[in-house]
């Protein structure tokens, strides 16, 4: 079967559970790709479990194991960063060792061996009795009702395997360890909904350095047919405010060497410095080619913003009101080639209220007055009653006999314009529009006439002519 992949992501993908915020950054700022899991018992994490990614998609799962983290994690509730629908966290280190990746736990003081049982690593733990040491796996009995603990070391010596890299780690880490004893038996099992998995060896990483034989640090290893190790489960005591190092380490030193399938970056990542010249060539070329790319987008992006600057009011021909309508109906009609008077900006005479707009066009020397109205609702009987005010006193004050108007309405306003009706429908408003030399003009029209401009289809005469055709609704065609 071939694994594909739907998204690009960097390895390994690493899930942490129960580690606190400070820890998961700490390990990100090592470079490394990070989801923080945890099973309720922190108290951030206000009870509730939470696995914000699928089990399936972790290559390296570190684990800082507390007292109640597993035991009563069906009690409590689901978070919403859970992508996981259960507390499955024994099922996620199954997928793991499946998946031929890593698994690191860490155990905090006082935590009960049992809190092993419920991700499916059995027998771990001892019966302490006045200080002498049975293992857990006596009876179930014993290790369901005695009194089972990690007890803490108390030797001053310790024997450390340093041919495994997890020895040679927890040498440099050892005063800040937590020693405790962790197991006295190797009759360790590692099962899936109870059902035991034998393909591994044990590795007592770190043992007493007395007469008793007592692992303080162990690696569970899976290995492969010809004898190779390819994943495992390390069982440390916590380290601390180290903890985080320690994991780090334990990737970096160990996970690496063994899986390195699992690393987007091979551990001997240093032959990049020594890439034959011809590629060393062709990637300078394309880091230049790059380069450019991004100088020409930063000025593409420029041209974008200033040229929108520049025609602006183009937007707010649809979503303008008031002055900034008005103004934008000014812009689009001087764009078209009229000469449009801004009436507001005459010397005032008298305090009657007048239209916005006196609109020439040289080309053959027409003349029109403009008034602009938007609403968010429909064109109504009021604007023509305003133009038409304005068009009576204009003709009365300037002894004019015939004179066109048009009527700029932007209704509808919060509608795209696909969305907008058809407005002045009635036979009989657009009959009094006719009469009367009115063009109601829809700014959704202006709009596309402008857009035709720019894009060449016809010229702004042309479009003036449109304009003036003395009809009395101009809009777009539904």
């Amino acid at each position: 079967m071939k694994r594909v992949s739907l998204i690009e992501y960097e390895k390994p993908r690493i899930l942490a559970v129960d580690f606190t915020s400070e820890q998961v950054n700490r390990i990100q700022n090592a470079g490394y790709q990070v989801l923080r899991a945890s099973s309720g018992v922190l108290v951030d994490s206000a009870g509730q479990y939470s696995i914000p990614c699928s089990i399936h998609d972790v290559d390296i799962c570190l684990i800082h194991l507390r007292d109640n983290s597993f035991r009563t994690s069906k009690n409590r509730v689901r978070a919403d960063t859970s992508i996981e629908a259960s507390p499955c966290f024994q099922a996620l280190l199954q997928s793991v060792w499946d998946r031929s990746g890593y698994t690191i736990v860490f155990i905090d003081e006082k935590t009960h061996p049992l809190e092993f049982d419920e991700i499916g690593i059995l027998n771990l733990g001892v019966i302490d009795i006045d200080r002498v040491y049975h293992p857990s796996s006596v009876s179930s009995v014993n290790r369901k009702h005695a009194t089972i603990s990690f007890p803490l070391f108390k030797g001053q010596d310790l024997l450390i395997n340093t041919n495994n890299p997890i020895g040679i780690i927890y040498d440099h880490y050892k005063s800040y360890a937590q020693h405790k004893v962790i197991s006295v038996s190797k009759d360790i099992q590692f099962s899936n909904n109870n059902e035991p998995i034998y393909d591994f060896l044990h590795d007592w990483v770190v043992v007493n350095g007395g007469n008793k034989r007592e692992a303080l640090c162990l690696e569970v290893r899976k290995i492969d047919h010809d004898g190779k190790q390819v994943s495992g489960i390390a069982i440390l005591p916590s380290f601390g405010d180290k903890t985080a190092d320690v994991s780090i380490q334990i990737i970096r030193d160990h996970v690496a060497s063994i899986s390195p399938s699992l690393f987007s970056k091979s551990p001997q990542s240093w032959v990049e410095n020594y890439k034959p010249l011809p590629v060393t060539k062709i990637e300078q070329e394309l880091d230049a080619f790059v380069e450019d790319a991004k100088r020409k987008i930063i000025e593409f992006e420029r041209n974008i913003e200033i040229t929108h600057e520049n025609y602006e009011w183009l937007d707010r021909l649809l979503i303008g009101e008031g002055d900034e309508f008005s103004k934008a109906v000014q812009q689009s009609l001087v764009f078209l080639g009229f000469k449009v008077i801004d009436v507001d900006s005459l010397p005032t005479t008298g305090n009657a209220k007048r239209e916005d707009f006196r609109i020439e066009d040289a080309a053959d020397a027409f003349f029109a007055i403009g008034e602009a109205k938007a609403t968010k609702r429909g064109a109504n009987n009021d604007m023509v009653m305003d133009i038409l005010s304005h068009k009576a006193r204009y003709m009365s004050e300037f002894k004019v006999y015939d004179l066109s108007a048009f009527l700029f309405i932007n209704h509808s306003n919060l509608l795209e314009p696909s969305k907008r009706h058809d407005f002045y429908k009635r036979e009989d408003y657009r009959s009094r529009l006719k009469e009367n030399k009115i063009s109601a003009i829809d700014s959704c029209y202006l709009h596309n006439l402008c857009q035709r401009v720019l894009g060449g289809e016809i010229n702004e005469q042309e479009a003036r002519d449109l304009l003036k055709q003395n009809h009395p609704v101009l809009s777009l065609q539904k």
